[in-house]
C-alpha cells in the first residue's frame, strides 16, 4: 500500500456469494400459547446462483454478475435487473479454480495495470470487506423480500427467473456508501491498519503453537498399555532381556538360543521399570544359574 500509492477509487474488493431460490424464513407473528409457528417456503430444495460482486474503498460499488446453472443463456434469466447487470451461464462447480492463479490471468492483470493481493487462507471472515458487512445484509434483504413475494404469490415457487429482480432489490439496500466504507476500515485495509486485531482475534490459532508435553504423552501411552499384575507406574512399559551369566563380575553377552531347552532358558521381562532418576547403568553380579530358569521377581532390571 505504501509503495504504490493507492488511491481510495483505486482499491476493489471483488467476491462472490451464492443466492438460492429457497429463502431462510425470519420471524412470525402469532398468537400467545401456540407451540408450532410454521412459514411457507418456496420449496425443499433450490437452485443455486453465483452472484459476483465489487465494491471500492471510495464507497462505490460495479453491478453484479450473475452465473445460472444452465447450459444455455435465456434472456428471461435477466428480467427485472438493473442497468448494466451482466448474466452468463455455466454448469461448471469448482472451487479453488485455477484461475485465480494461472498465469493467463496474471499477465492480463498486468496488462491492465492491476495489482493483485491475495488473503491469507482461512482468514477472509476478518480481512474480506465484502464478507464483514456487505454479504450478510445482501442475504436478510433478499430473505425478506422472498418472503414479501410469497404472501402475493400463493401457491407458486420461486424460479432462476424472479431472483434477478428480487436480488436487486437487496443489492441497492445493502450497497451504499457508509455500509462500504465500513467494510474496509472494520478490516483494516483503507485505511491501512495493521494493528486492527488484537491479542483475542489469534487464540483459536494459538492452539497450534503449545508444545507437546513429554510427561503427559508417556501417561496417555500408559493408559493403553495392558494391565499386569505388577505395580501400576506412570513409566512406560519396556521389555527387559534377562541373561545368562558366564561369570560372577560381569554382565554376560545375550546367546541366541539354538535348541528348545536353550529358548526355555532365555525369557522375557515384562516388569515395568521402577519409577527413579535416571542414571548411568551400573554393573550388576549374578549368580551363576546356568539351568534354572530366572523368576519375574529375579530378572534383571537396570536404571537407564
Amino acid at each position: 500500500m505504501s509503495r504504490f500509492k493507492f488511491a481510495l477509487q483505486d482499491i476493489y474488493n471483488p467476491d462472490e456469494t451464492g443466492i438460492t431460490t429457497v429463502q431462510v424464513s425470519g420471524k412470525v407473528v402469532s398468537t400467545t400459547g401456540k407451540k408450532q409457528v410454521g412459514s411457507t417456503s418456496s420449496r425443499e430444495r433450490g437452485e443455486l446462483i453465483t452472484m459476483c460482486c465489487a465494491i471500492s474503498a471510495s464507497g462505490s460499488h460495479i453491478p453484479p454478475f450473475y452465473i445460472f446453472p444452465r447450459v444455455f443463456m435465456k434472456q428471461d434469466l435477466m428480467n427485472g435487473c438493473a442497468p448494466g447487470v451482466k448474466g452468463v451461464a455455466d454448469r461448471t462447480v469448482l472451487d479453488n479454480h485455477c484461475s485465480h492463479v494461472s498465469l493467463q490471468a496474471i499477465n492480463v492483470c498486468r496488462n491492465s495495470g492491476i495489482h493483485l493481493l491475495t488473503l491469507p487462507p482461512h482468514t477472509s471472515h476478518k480481512l474480506q470487506p465484502l464478507d464483514r458487512c456487505v454479504f450478510g445484509q445482501l442475504k436478510t434483504y433478499l430473505n425478506k423480500a422472498i418472503d414479501d413475494w410469497m404472501r402475493f404469490n400463493v401457491s407458486q415457487n420461486i424460479s432462476i427467473k424472479e431472483m434477478t429482480a428480487l436480488s436487486a432489490t437487496a443489492f441497492s439496500k445493502s450497497m451504499f456508501a457508509e455500509n462500504i466504507n465500513s467494510a474496509f476500515r472494520c478490516t483494516g485495509v483503507y485505511p491501512l491498519n495493521s494493528m486492527i486485531f488484537g491479542g483475542h482475534d489469534f487464540i483459536s490459532a494459538s492452539v497450534t503453537d503449545q508444545p507437546i508435553l513429554v510427561d503427559q504423552f508417556v501417561t496417555e501411552t500408559n493408559h493403553t498399555q495392558p494391565e499386569t499384575s505388577g505395580p501400576q507406574t506412570n513409566t512406560p512399559v519396556l521389555p527387559i532381556l534377562s541373561f545368562k551369566s558366564r561369570s560372577s563380575t560381569s554382565l554376560a553377552e545375550p546367546q541366541l538360543s539354538t535348541s528348545s531347552a536353550e529358548r526355555q532358558s532365555s525369557t522375557w521381562s515384562t516388569d515395568p521399570l521402577p519409577s527413579t532418576s535416571f542414571q548411568d547403568p551400573q554393573p550388576i553380579t549374578l549368580p551363576e544359574t546356568p539351568a534354572k530358569q530366572l523368576s519375574s521377581s529375579e530378572s534383571v532390571s537396570s536404571n537407564l
